[in-house]
C-alpha cells in the first residue's frame, strides 16, 4: 500500500501538464480527488516522503497545481505554520478568476485552524458575492488572529455604531485605538478617543491606560491634549471630582500651562462652593499666583479645604475628632479624649490629619464595636472597600490586618476571614492591583476585567518566572481573548527572548516551551519562530545548570517530555537530571526503559556521597527508604542513618555559625 500511494502521486505529477487551458479547466472536484489520494496516505513517515517528493517537483515546476496542493495540505496536517504553497495556489487561481476554487482553498486552509490570509481571502470572496453577513463574519474572525490589523477593526466599530449596537461598537473602538497607538497613527487615535468620550466617557480607567501608552509611544504633548478633551466632557457634566483628577494628570505633562491653573481653580470653586473658608484657602495656598509651583499650591489647598465644620480630623495622641467651629483663624475640635479643644488654623493644618466620614478610623470612633464587628464579618467586600479607600485607595493585606486585628476581629477570626477576603480580591471585578505593586489593592470605579487584573499583576512582577506563573494561570482559563492588548503584551514579553539568541538559557527555553504550549491551542499565534526542539536543545551549554535554573514546574515537565520525544540519548540525560529534578517521574521512566541497574548505581552513589548530594540524598531517603525499596535498590540502612545524623550535625553547626 505504501509503494502504491507513492506511485500514484508520482504518476499524477508526471502526467500533469501545466498550461493556461489546463488551469482554466480545473474545478473544485479535481482538488477533492487529490484530497482522496492524500487521505489514503496513513503512515506519517510516508506522508513526509511524499511531501518531500512534491517539494522536489516544485523546484523545476514551480506552478504545479498538484504538487502545491499536496505539499500544502501535508504541511498543515503536520501542524506546520508553512501555508506558502496553498497561498501560492490561491494567488494563481485568483489571477485566473476561479472564485469557486479560491473559496474552496481558503476554507480548506481554515479546516486546520485560523489563518490570516485565508480569512481575508474568504471575506473578499463573500464581498464579491454580496454575502455581507458571511463577509463580516470572516472579518470578525480575522481581527482575532491579525493583531496588526486596525482599519478593519475601526470599520467594524463604525458598522456596529450605524446599526445602533453601541456597546459592540465601543468594544471594537477600544481594540482599534490600541492598534493605532502601536502603529503611531495619531489622527485615528484622536478620532476614536472622541468617539469613546461620546459613547463611554465614564470608563476613565481605560482612558488613563490609553493616555499612558500614547505618551510613551507617540507623544506626551498629544496625550495631554486628549486629556483636555476628556476634561471638557466632565466639566460640562459638572463632575468636579473627575474634572480635578484629569487636570492633575494634565499638569503632570504641562505644569506651566496657565489655562490649567485657571481651570482647576474654577473646579475647586464649584466643588467647594458651600465651604465657609473657600476663598481664604485659595488665597492662603497661592493657587492663583503663577509664581508658585501649581502642584505645591494644590497640595496646600487640599490640605486646608479639608478643615470645615462637620469634618473629621485625627491626632496621634487625642484620637479622632470632629470640627465643631471655625472662627477667624481659630478652629474648635471635639476629640474623643478631649472636648472643645481650640487651636490656630496653621497649627491644625500641621498637626492634624483629615479623614472622610467613611474612613475606618472614623467608623471605629463613631460606631459601637459590636455593630462594626458584625458588619465587617458579614459584608467582607464592604470591609475591604472601606479599609482600602481609607488609605489613598492603595492598601495591602498586611495593613488591612493591622486595622482589623485585634481592635475588631480576633486572631482566630482573622484566619477564615482573610481567606475569603483574598478570594474576593482575586475574583471581584470591583477590586484591582496597582500596576507597579502587586500586593497593593485598589477599589475600581468601573469593574476590572480578568484580563486587565492579570495584566496588572504581570506588570508588577519583577521576576521572569513569577511572570511566567501569572501568564500560565491566565492561560489555563478557557475563556480568554487572544486579541486583546493585554494578552499580546504579556505573550510578546516571552517570545521576545526567541527573536535573537546565541546560547539557550533558562529564559530562552522557557519562552520556547511556552510558545509550543500556546500555539498548540492557538496555532495562528505563532510569530514565525522555528519550533524545532532538537535545534534549540543543541545550543544548550549545560543541561543540568540550565535545568536547575528553570524555576517553573510546568516548564520542567514539558522539557523532560520533549527530551524523551526528540533525543535518542534521553536515558543518559534523564540520569544526569535526576539529582537536579527530584522527581519519581524520571526514575519510573528510566526503570520502565530497562535502566534499573543505572538508577540503582545512581542511588548508591548519592547515598555514598551524601555530603555532595545533600538534597538528592534526603529525597532518596524520603521516597525509597522503606524496607522493600532498600532491598530492591541494594541500599544500606545503617549507611542512610549515619548520613542523616551527620547532615543534621552539619546543619546545626552551620546554623550556629550563621552560614
Amino acid at each position: 500500500m505504501s509503494d502504491a500511494n507513492t506511485r500514484t502521486i508520482t504518476e499524477l505529477l508526471n502526467e500533469e501538464k501545466w498550461t493556461r487551458a489546463t488551469l482554466n479547466s480545473y474545478t473544485v472536484t479535481n482538488l477533492k480527488e487529490l484530497d482522496e489520494a492524500i487521505e489514503k496516505i496513513k503512515d506519517p513517515k510516508q506522508r513526509l516522503e511524499i511531501k518531500n517528493l512534491c517539494d522536489e517537483h516544485l523546484q523545476h515546476t514551480k506552478n504545479s497545481i498538484i504538487a502545491l496542493y499536496i505539499s500544502g495540505i501535508l504541511a498543515l496536517s503536520r501542524q506546520s505554520i508553512d501555508d506558502s504553497n496553498l497561498i501560492a495556489l490561491i494567488n494563481i487561481f485568483s489571477d485566473n478568476h476561479k472564485a469557486a476554487i479560491v473559496e474552496f482553498l481558503a476554507e480548506r486552509i481554515l479546516s486546520f485552524g485560523e489563518n490570516k490570509t485565508a480569512l481575508r481571502t474568504l471575506a473578499d470572496c463573500y464581498g464579491d458575492e454580496d454575502e455581507e453577513e458571511k463577509k463580516y463574519e470572516m472579518l470578525e474572525r480575522l481581527i482575532k488572529v491579525d493583531y496588526e490589523e486596525a482599519d478593519i477593526v475601526k470599520h467594524l466599530a463604525e458598522k456596529k455604531e450605524q446599526e445602533g449596537k453601541i456597546q459592540d461598537a465601543v468594544d471594537y473602538y477600544k481594540k482599534a485605538i490600541h492598534r493605532y497607538i502601536q502603529k503611531k497613527v495619531f489622527s485615528n487615535v484622536k478620532e476614536i478617543w472622541h468617539k469613546l468620550i461620546e459613547f463611554d466617557p465614564h470608563e476613565t480607567d481605560f482612558f488613563f491606560h490609553v493616555e499612558k501608552k500614547i505618551a510613551k509611544m507617540i507623544n506626551p504633548e498629544k496625550a495631554s491634549h486628549l486629556l483636555e478633551d476628556l476634561y471638557a466632557h466632565f466639566k460640562k457634566a459638572e463632575n468636579w471630582d473627575k474634572s480635578i483628577e484629569i487636570l492633575k494628570r494634565v499638569i503632570d505633562y504641562d505644569s506651566k500651562n496657565p489655562n490649567v491653573r485657571k481651570e482647576i481653580i474654577e473646579c475647586f470653586q464649584n466643588k467647594f462652593a458651600q465651604h465657609s473658608q473657600l476663598e481664604e484657602y485659595i488665597k492662603l495656598s497661592n493657587l492663583n499666583q503663577t509664581w508658585r509651583n501649581i502642584r505645591d499650591s494644590i497640595a496646600d489647598f487640599e490640605k486646608h479645604i479639608a478643615f470645615d465644620v462637620g469634618n473629621f480630623v485625627g491626632h496621634k495622641t487625642w484620637g479622632v475628632g470632629i470640627i465643631v467651629k471655625i472662627e477667624d483663624d481659630e478652629i474648635t475640635v471635639d476629640f474623643s479624649r478631649q472636648r472643645g479643644h481650640k487651636m490656630s488654623l496653621k497649627m491644625a493644618v500641621n498637626a492634624l490629619n483629615t479623614f472622610p466620614k467613611e474612613h475606618i478610623w472614623v467608623l471605629k470612633a463613631v460606631f459601637k464595636k459590636e455593630e462594626l464587628r458584625e458588619k465587617i464579618k458579614t459584608d467582607i467586600p464592604w470591609a475591604l472597600r472601606t479599609v482600602i479607600k481609607s488609605f489613598d485607595n492603595a492598601t495591602d493585606l498586611k495593613r488591612i490586618k493591622a486595622e482589623l486585628v485585634p481592635s475588631i476581629l480576633t486572631v482566630n477570626e482573622w484566619t477564615p476571614w482573610s481567606s475569603r477576603a483574598r478570594e474576593i480580591l482575586k475574583t471581584d471585578s470591583s477590586f484591582g492591583n496597582l500596576p507597579d505593586k502587586i500586593d497593593q489593592y485598589v477599589v475600581r470605579e468601573n469593574p476590572i476585567s480578568f484580563e486587565e487584573k492579570t495584566y496588572n499583576k504581570f506588570k508588577a512582577e519583577k521576576n521572569y518566572f513569577s511572570r511566567l506563573s501569572t501568564f500560565l494561570d491566565f492561560f489555563a482559563n478557557d475563556d480568554i481573548s487572544t486579541d486583546s492588548e493585554f494578552f499580546n503584551e504579556m505573550f510578546e514579553f516571552f517570545t521576545s527572548y526567541l527573536k535573537s539568541y546565541a546560547n539557550v538559557n533558562e529564559y530562552v527555553i522557557s519562552g520556547f516551551l511556552l510558545l509550543r504550549k500556546v500555539i498548540k491551542r492557538y496555532p495562528f499565534l505563532n510569530p514565525g519562530i522555528n519550533l524545532d526542539f532538537s535545534e534549540v536543545f543543541s545550543r544548550i551549554e549545560s543541561i543540568e545548570e540550565l535545568f536547575s535554573k528553570l524555576d517553573n514546574s510546568d516548564m520542567r515537565k514539558d522539557f523532560v517530555e520533549l527530551v524523551k520525544d526528540f533525543r535518542d540519548d534521553w536515558k543518559t540525560i534523564y540520569l544526569n537530571l535526576v539529582p537536579v529534578y527530584l522527581s519519581k517521574y524520571l526514575v519510573d521512566q528510566l526503570i520502565d526503559s530497562d535502566c534499573f541497574d543505572e538508577v540503582k548505581a545512581l542511588f548508591s552513589e548519592m547515598v555514598e556521597n551524601y555530603k555532595e548530594y545533600r538534597e538528592p540524598f534526603i529525597w532518596v531517603v524520603k521516597n525509597y527508604s522503606d524496607e522493600k525499596s532498600i532491598t530492591r535498590f541494594g541500599l544500606k540502612y545503617d549507611k542512610i542513618l549515619i548520613g542523616m545524623i551527620h547532615l543534621l550535625d552539619i546543619s546545626f553547626r552551620e546554623i550556629t555559625n550563621k552560614k
